[in-house]
């Protein structure tokens, strides 16, 4: 079994959090997007330097939701999307430390993925 097909597994399974750790980003970001054109899913990426953001957005589009660099007013806003979607949040693991962040993690009910740099 592939690690696309073991991804689309969880994605399918309804997992709602999965942590990948890569230097491989895009590569990761590749699989989830088709996995989510097949089960029809819009996906949503974040980073702390460009807040929550729709996948494919170029960085040059300077569409940043300032606001949504704070990764609690992020998560805050996944649950306002309605949509089917996934949602990657890229390097959110030095917030793991912080009790609220843990917290709004266990909260939503809708998939999302972690992605952090292996060391």
């Amino acid at each position: 079994m592939t690690k696309q097909e073991e991804l689309e597994i969880l994605v399918r399974a309804r997992y709602p959090i999965i942590l990948i750790e890569t230097y491989e980003e895009q590569r990761v970001e590749r699989m989830v997007e088709e996995i989510a054109e097949r089960r029809d899913k819009k996906i949503y990426c974040w980073s702390i330097t460009r807040g929550l953001y729709s996948f494919g957005q170029s960085i040059q589009s300077k569409k940043i939701d300032t606001k949504t660099c704070d990764p609690i007013v992020a998560l805050n806003s996944i649950i306002e999307i309605v949509q089917p979607a996934l949602f990657i949040f890229k390097d959110l693991h030095p917030f793991m430390g912080e009790p609220t962040v843990v917290r709004k993690i266990r909260e939503p009910k809708k998939p999302f993925l972690v992605t952090s740099v292996s060391n």
